[in-house]
């Protein structure tokens, strides 16, 4: 089954939702507990899993950003927490890898209409 859902993001339109990326930090209603994520109680968001992208060689991280969000899409995922896996070198755009923690966040009754939670839209 993993091996259909890589195949059908291969051609998913990574813009055909609008998915949010938060860099190295996470969204209100998932924390870490001893090593592992999770969602706090009162909130509904899911964790559907985990993603891990490399080309091999040095890239653009927007390259990676797209394989993430296209996997999104794929997954039913409107979340990612990422993290790039750099190389040594001065080039701030570019990263050798990217892992993803896959998440559908559900908004709460006490946020519907209240200020947008930070993160990235892209």
């Amino acid at each position: 089954m993993d091996e259909e859902v890589v195949r059908r993001a291969a051609t998913a339109n990574p813009d055909a939702a609008p998915i949010r990326l938060f860099q190295e930090s996470l969204p209100p209603g998932i924390r870490i507990s001893q090593s592992t994520l999770e969602v706090e109680p009162g909130y509904k968001h899911q964790l559907l899993g985990k993603f891990a992208f490399s080309t091999g060689e040095e890239v653009s991280k927007d390259i990676l950003i797209t394989q993430v969000k296209r996997m999104c899409v794929t997954t039913g995922a409107n979340a990612a927490i990422i993290l790039f896996r750099l190389v040594p070198n001065e080039h701030q755009d570019r990263a050798q890898a990217i892992e993803a923690v896959l998440v559908n966040l559900q908004s709460t009754e006490s946020e519907r209409g209240a200020t947008p939670v930070p993160g990235t839209s892209l």
